[in-house]
């Protein structure tokens, strides 16, 4: 039973990686979202964007933004780009740059407030965070540390800032008080918003942590992880593992269930209509990976379930035996 349950496992994974789709964008591609129906990919070193129709998986156009597009948020049918390379966020609305931000330093990771209509933007070089309104830069607040990723909480109104080497998640008020912290250890690479969770990756520690009103919950994430989100249509966390070119899929308490192997260096995720998207910077591509299915039952609950099919037989045995007599 356990070799059949083998190798029932090693069909699940080799299904999974026989179905993987793989649409070409540009070089290095850095971010991934999905606003108005479409999926945007920010390419790193080409300076542009570009547009996937998920109907066929096809790239249809490509933007040109400016240099070193780093990240992406969506807010409503716009679309803010961060570029790195020369200190400023532009505005896609209809897939055309309809406003240039300037900043005062090279921005990083982005989030968004819709009920007030703000911008949150890590500047990690002046160890500041930007906060835009109206297009326009209103407020820098000096954070005393270096930040990078950083993601907003919308029912609780509050801005979660990772301190990169520091180890630290920094929780905020819209205002910019400081409102709590939270060690998770190792370097910070990413956080993300999803589902009332908080879901932070760290390396040197290789964990994923989950910060929700449940408390503070850590998990063993391979390697090298990068970043996690959560399908809400299989109950899975995804979890792309930058240092063994894979995605590894959790249980909801950390259980490794799958160990997705799609080379090269996997990194933002991004969650549609059942599938795992992926930017791999190595291959210049973005990875679609379809639902996982769950994870086979253990080999004693065959037994059981053969054990019951046996009483069941019996009793009907039985029963007609006695009907006859």
């Amino acid at each position: 039973m356990v070799r059949e349950l083998s190798f029932l496992v090693l069909f699940i994974l080799i299904s999974v990686s026989s179905s993987i789709v793989s649409i070409e964008v540009g070089n290095v591609p850095s971010f991934i979202l999905c606003n108005s129906g479409y999926i945007y990919v920010t390419n790193y070193n080409s300076s542009t964007v570009s547009i996937i129709d998920p109907s066929n998986n096809a790239v249809i156009s490509t933007i040109t933004v400016g240099s070193q597009p780093i990240s992406m948020i969506g807010a409503g049918n716009k679309i803010y780009v961060a570029l790195a390379g020369c200190d400023k966020i532009v505005v896609l609305e209809n897939n055309k740059i309809i406003r240039s931000i300037n900043l005062t330093s090279s921005p990083y990771y982005m989030a968004y407030d819709p009920k007030n209509q703000e911008l949150f933007v890590t500047e990690p070089e002046i160890n500041s965070l930007a906060i835009i309104k109206n297009y326009s830069l209103i407020k820098t607040i000096n954070l005393g540390y270096q930040p990078d990723a950083i993601a907003f909480d919308p029912k609780n109104c509050l801005l979660y800032i990772g301190g990169g080497y520091n180890g630290v998640v920094y929780v905020y008020d819209i205002e910019g008080k400081l409102n709590t912290t939270y060690y998770v250890g190792g370097q910070v690479v990413y956080v993300n918003y999803c589902d009332g969770n908080i879901f932070v990756t760290s390396w040197k520690n290789n964990e994923l942590t989950i910060i929700n009103s449940s408390g503070v919950f850590h998990f063993n994430a391979g390697l090298g992880p990068y970043d996690a989100i959560y399908d809400p249509s299989d109950g899975y966390i995804y979890v792309s593992d930058v240092a063994t070119g894979s995605i590894l899929v959790l249980s909801l308490s950390g259980s490794i269930i799958h160990n997705i192997s799609v080379g090269g260096r996997p990194s933002i995720l991004m969650y549609k209509n059942g599938n795992i998207y992926a930017v791999n910077s190595l291959s210049n591509d973005v990875i679609i990976i379809p639902q996982v299915p769950p994870p086979p039952p253990p080999y004693c609950l065959y037994y059981l379930i053969a054990g019951g099919i046996a009483v069941l037989v019996l009793i009907g045995y039985f029963v007609i035996k006695k009907e006859i007599g």
